[in-house]
């Protein structure tokens, strides 16, 4: 169903943009007038019928009290007439699936939301939760740049059964497209998921026959992408794999700067040629950004963005690695006047 923009929803939610659209809902920004925040909204109509909206409340119902901050949080949710919604934090960061159509962020970058999006799978398979429906669009990403997973309406869901909702078969594991009547959803199935958001953050498109990395990457997607579930490696050992490759393969990813005559810098979906400055290394990065803290004081991750010419995940990348070796420390603000938790970094 649509909704025109600036309608009131139960007495507290003004829509005012529309994020996305499904199968049968919409998802708005909409500004919450008695917190004084912004938030996202899914509604869906009473056309939409009673399956959609039993697995709009599951979703909401599984994650209303999480506190992983993983996981999109759920505010609110009820009817108002014959609208049914559910209220989760906004995320002013967009989802993967936007990231990878602006084709302006680096494979690298790209990866590191993917990464971070597969260590909230392991959390939550750590729970006995499987997602069921990993794909880019539910992926999203908040304003200090970190991956958070939404869409859990599936949780629970009888696989082969009419109330299962039709899946993005591109993403969806083999067993999945032809599912056991009332089989259960398992990690295996999340894990082939994940892998396929990592094929498409690298060549741009939906298919394995483009595929152009290291060698030690193109086998752990293999194992991840077996056919036989019981084959497959966990989320956690499968993100293990690919860090490694980010590590050891420092220039595969953003620039292959000495494998050819010129410099192509990869970026998500084409590589493009380009004369640039050598790419600063994670230890000049280090120095930069604790040089912009003692300058500036205490400062969110918002406020370093503005400092600091690095995309998100390279500025999320470089702080973990400030507070690991005991450069900075951080300070994690909460409370119902700000949409989201927010990090405020300062000195050690």
């Amino acid at each position: 169903m649509s909704l025109p923009l600036g309608e009131m929803i139960a007495g507290r939610y003004r829509l005012r943009e529309v994020l996305g659209r499904g199968g049968v809902g919409v998802v708005y920004q909409a500004q919450d007038v008695t917190a004084g925040h912004e938030v996202a909204i899914k509604v869906i109509g009473s056309e939409a019928g009673a399956g959609a909206r039993e697995r709009l409340w599951r979703g909401a119902r599984l994650f209303e009290h999480q506190e992983h901050s993983g996981i999109v949080r759920v505010h609110d949710s009820g009817s108002d007439g014959g609208v049914h919604f559910v209220v989760t934090e906004y995320c002013p960061g967009g989802d993967l699936q936007q990231l990878i159509l602006s084709g302006g962020w680096s494979v690298r970058d790209v990866l590191d939301v993917v990464l971070g999006a597969g260590d909230v799978l392991a959390a939550v398979h750590a729970e006995g939760i499987v997602h069921g429906n990993v794909k880019p669009s539910n992926i999203l990403i908040d304003g200090e740049g970190e991956a958070k997973l939404t869409d859990f309406e599936l949780v629970g869901s009888p696989r082969g059964t009419s109330s299962a909702a039709p899946f993005a078969l591109t993403f969806d594991a083999p067993e999945s497209r032809e599912p056991v009547l009332g089989a259960p959803i398992r990690p295996a199935a999340d894990v082939f998921s994940l892998a396929m958001c990592v094929v498409v953050a690298i060549t741009g498109s939906r298919g394995l026959e483009t595929l152009d990395c290291p060698p030690r990457l193109e086998r752990a997607l293999q194992r991840a992408l077996a056919g036989d579930p019981a084959q497959r490696c966990s989320v956690t050992d499968f993100c293990t794999a690919v860090r490694e490759v980010l590590d050891e393969e420092e220039d595969w990813g953003r620039s292959v700067a000495g494998r050819a005559g010129a410099a192509p810098t990869h970026v998500v979906g084409r590589a493009r040629d380009v004369s640039s400055p050598a790419v600063p290394t994670l230890d000049e990065r280090l120095e930069q950004l604790v040089d912009a803290v003692w300058q500036h004081g205490p400062v969110t991750v918002h406020e370093l963005q503005a400092l600091l010419p690095w995309s998100r995940p390279t500025l999320r990348r470089v702080l973990r690695e400030a507070e690991r070796v005991g450069c900075l420390v951080s300070e994690r603000l909460e409370g119902p006047e700000l949409s989201s938790p927010t990090s405020v970094w300062r000195l050690a």
